[in-house]
């Protein structure tokens, strides 16, 4: 995997587990009419309207700052600065899980409003390691899909269990959260953050959910998360065991990389 140096990579300091979690829990029913807005961050920077949600606006605004991020006082206002730094490297493996790519996206539901959908993918197969649907789309629910890959694919969570991994995500509140961190590190796994304004430096991660979307998202219309959830969970097994993407020469995620195995002696684990 040819990229430049990652110490090139900017990105947003870690929040603290407070920030994090006003960010995660904000209602959109009480606005305070200023907004945080942070510098330099992924797609169209995180702007996060500052609610009513337990912490004190001034804590939170000191916190960012004190990180180098800017506040601003107006609505509406964007914030950027720099060009954000060039990626002319590659995002394959040449193996199955040396790189996984992890995302979220929000879907509306008819009766239980907006949901969050987590995946974990591997770079090498397109194979989904993991997935999540929830109601509450935080730190915990983002370490969900990857804990799933890393029980079937590692043979476990515990400390160091995903040695030789890394993790390939973009700069969202959940993924540099101080907690999401620390367990990403407790398992073994190394943080590798996208570039900034460089979306397809987690294309792996983006093109599943782009897939996603067209085929069970767009045009459809689910009433609670029981019922987006199990749409998913039954469009992932279909996905790993019969979609073909390109890239794999035309066979499944889960072909390629039993197909790997195979060249090597050796059985998918169970």
């Amino acid at each position: 995997m040819a990229e430049s140096d990652p110490a090139q990579r900017r990105r947003v300091h870690d929040l603290s587990d407070g920030v994090a979690y006003a960010f995660e829990h904000a209602s959109r029913t009480r606005v305070v009419e200023q907004r945080l807005l942070v510098a330099d961050q992924e797609l169209a920077e995180l702007q996060i309207d500052l609610l009513d949600v337990g912490a004190d606006a001034e804590d939170v605004r000191r916190d960012l700052a004190d990180r180098g991020h800017l506040f601003a006082q107006s609505r509406g206002v964007r914030v950027r600065q720099g060009k954000g730094a060039s990626h002319d490297g590659t995002i394959t493996t040449d193996a199955p899980d040396l790189m996984w790519g992890t995302d979220g996206t929000r879907v509306q539901t008819a009766e239980e409003g907006m949901c969050w959908v987590f995946t974990a993918v591997d770079h090498f197969s397109c194979e989904v390691v993991g997935r999540h649907v929830c109601k509450r789309g935080d730190r915990f629910a983002a370490l969900q899909p990857v804990a799933q890959g890393l029980a079937r694919h590692f043979g476990g969570v515990t400390a160091d269990a995903g040695r030789g991994l890394s993790l390939r995500m973009d700069n969202g509140t959940q993924y540099v959260s101080e907690h999401f961190r620390n367990q990403v590190r407790f398992w073994g796994v190394a943080a590798s953050y996208a570039f900034i304004e460089q979306p397809q430096t987690n294309g792996v991660a983006e093109r599943f959910f782009r897939t996603l979307k067209e085929q069970i998202i767009h045009g459809r219309i689910y009433r609670t998360v029981a019922e987006l959830r199990a749409a998913v969970e039954t469009f992932v097994d279909l996905y790993n065991e019969h979609w073909l993407p390109e890239k794999n020469g035309y066979l499944s995620p889960s072909a390629t990389r039993a197909a790997w195995y195979a060249s090597r002696g050796t059985e998918v684990a169970a």
